[in-house]
């Protein structure tokens, strides 16, 4: 690949990472645990994928990468989850990245991950054994619209560096729109000049006409009438609106097409509709243009569904290939046929402008 740095990755799932950072890193190892998610990965990536529990890999043959990354799982971190809590699955997952640290000791390191991970101490004892075997360390949470990221994906990300690297460097490139107004009234808060955030709408316009026709319920429609007629100026050219629970007049969020899309999610069946939404049961709610656009992460067993309602009077459902790019990842990224592997590879998986931001702060160094 001629990549100028070699890496490995755990819990790898597709290798979204790997997709990210194509022309940076080149993977020469990853483990993942599913059989077909491996296999998938193979078909993308290469052989190199070892198919086993990260507890029970030996990571010496991989000593002296460049670059590691670990995206542990985050079911149990996530507030989606109502049985949310550390498990001794978790403890020896951490366990693995700890020995995974020791064994490779690569001069850099990424950690990603739910918010919530963050109390747990698995994530604790990774960065008291970063600080032992000779790293510095810096965690923050992102929002992967602030860099150039179509969507409102939040994550956790823990940086670590030996310490006679230079201290990393993340800037944000985008900011939300209201911010960025009230930035430039107090005389601006950057050095640098930061864009607006981009829209889901710009990151699918191209894949609209092909998307497969689809369809409000009568009560979705009452509500997208209701919005129509309430919106300030009118209704946009295009809402995107997710509908998590299947029938159920509550649990919907609107998005207009100038605002990031939802997070997405594995258990979201690989269908994604254009409806109306609300975070409230008894309320229903509309972000603009200019507002913050929300996140939401469906919990396991419920059908996700979004559509978009187009200017044309055209309702169209949400390929796969449409959540891929919400995900940011690149079109040379081929997609599973079967829908369900598809949308769990890109849920599961990480925002590639954010982890290409995140990954070239280390590579590229910089003065923090």
């Amino acid at each position: 690949m001629g990549a100028p740095y070699t890496g490995i990755s755990l819990f790898s799932g597709g290798g979204t990472v790997e997709a990210a950072l194509r022309d940076a890193v080149e993977f020469v190892g990853a483990v993942e645990f599913a059989p077909d998610i491996a296999d998938w990965y193979a078909k993308v990536h290469g052989d190199h994928v070892i198919v086993n529990d990260v507890a029970a890999v030996d990571y010496r043959p991989f000593a002296g990468v460049d670059y590691l990354h670990a995206s542990p799982s985050c079911k149990k971190a996530s507030i989606a989850n109502s049985d949310r809590g550390e498990t001794e699955q978790d403890m020896s997952a951490g366990a693995a990245v700890e020995r995974c640290l020791r064994e490779v000791h690569p001069r850099f390191f990424t950690l990603e991950n739910v918010r919530g991970y963050m109390k747990f101490d698995a994530y604790k004892r990774i960065k008291a054994t970063l600080t032992e075997i000779g790293y510095r360390w810096h965690e923050g949470v992102y929002n992967a619209a602030d860099f150039a990221g179509c969507q409102t994906r939040i994550r956790l990300y823990l940086r670590a560096w030996r310490k006679d690297e230079p201290l990393p460097l993340l800037v944000p490139t985008g900011r939300d729109r209201v911010k960025l107004v009230k930035s430039a009234v107090i005389g601006g808060l950057f050095s640098a000049p930061l864009l607006p955030w981009r829209g889901w709408y710009e990151g699918v316009e191209d894949l609209l006409p092909t998307c497969p026709e689809s369809k409000f319920a009568d009560w979705q429609k009452k509500r997208l009438m209701t919005v129509s007629a309430t919106t300030y100026k009118g209704m946009p050219r295009a809402y995107i609106v997710r509908d998590d629970n299947a029938g159920q007049e509550w649990g919907k969020q609107f998005r207009d097409d100038s605002e990031p899309v939802f997070t997405q999610s594995a258990s979201s069946g690989g269908r994604a509709y254009l409806v109306s939404s609300t975070e409230m049961r008894d309320e229903l709610r509309v972000r603009a243009a200019n507002e913050p656009a929300w996140a939401q992460t469906i919990g396991g067993g419920r059908n996700t569904r979004d559509r978009a309602s187009l200017e044309n009077g055209r309702v169209v459902a949400m390929t796969t290939r449409c959540l891929a790019r919400f995900q940011g990842l690149p079109d040379w990224y081929e997609l599973p046929t079967k829908n369900s592997l598809a949308s769990t590879i890109i849920g599961n998986g990480v925002e590639a402008h954010l982890q290409r931001a995140v990954t070239a702060s280390l590579l590229q160094g910089g003065t923090q």
